[in-house]
Order: structure tokens, then C-alpha cells, then sequence
């Protein structure tokens, strides 16, 4: 039942994400809360950081992604194939159980900032 609810939520944030030609506000505003859950997520994944070490860690996964969504994007990749990419790559690294929700809040923000990103490259044709 998870999977179903979590397969929703990404087929929902897909669409809105493809529908528009420029990055909208919703987006803008997505991202924002997706790195923001991500932060949380990172700071009470029970690795006893400091809040300094954890901010750091999420800095680090936030900008891999970024990079990430800008390469795969520039190879012609659209949203879909860079998550299904990402999953690829990081499900068989990750396999830690209690990093199951950072990798989690990771696809969810990853979706978001390339969302906002394949928009600009759009508009940029």
C-alpha cells in the first residue's frame, strides 16, 4: 500500500512539473520544502551528527543532485530517466535501513529541482 501511495505522490509531482513552460512559484515553492524535509530528515536519521555535520551532509547531497539533474539533463535525459537513473545508482548503494527516509526526501527534492531545471532549459530554446 506504501508503494502505491508513494508511486501517486511521484506521478502527481510529475505532472505538475511538465505542464508548464518556465518554472512556476508552486515549483520554486516544492524545492523549498523538499530540501527543507530532506534537512530534517538528514539531522534525525539517528547518525548522531552535529547539527554542523549534518547541515554539511545536506549541502553535499543537495549540490550532487543539482549536479546531477543539470548533467543528465544536458545529455537529453528528461525527469523520469534522472530519477529512474539516480534510483538505479543509489538503491543498491544505500541499503541502510535507517537512510531509507533521507534517500526518500533525496528523490523527492531531486524530482523538484529537476523539474524547476528541464522548465529553464526549456525556456531557453
Amino acid at each position: 500500500m506504501r508503494n502505491i501511495t508513494i508511486g501517486i505522490i511521484w506521478l502527481g509531482i510529475f505532472v505538475s512539473f511538465a505542464s508548464e513552460a518556465n518554472p512556476t512559484n508552486q515549483q520554486y515553492q516544492d524545492r523549498v520544502k523538499y530540501e527543507k524535509v530532506l534537512r530534517a530528515e538528514v539531522i534525525g536519521d539517528g547518525t548522531k551528527m552535529t547539527k554542523e555535520q549534518a547541515d554539511g551532509f545536506s549541502n553535499q547531497i543537495i549540490s550532487a543532485i543539482q549536479t546531477i539533474n543539470s548533467n543528465q539533463l544536458s545529455a537529453g535525459m528528461d525527469c523520469k530517466d534522472v530519477l529512474e537513473f539516480f534510483s538505479s545508482q543509489m538503491d543498491q548503494k544505500i541499503t541502510d535501513v535507517g537512510m531509507a527516509s533521507v534517500l526518500f526526501s533525496a528523490k523527492k527534492y531531486l524530482m523538484a529541482d529537476c523539474a524547476i531545471k528541464a522548465e529553464q532549459k526549456k525556456s531557453k530554446k
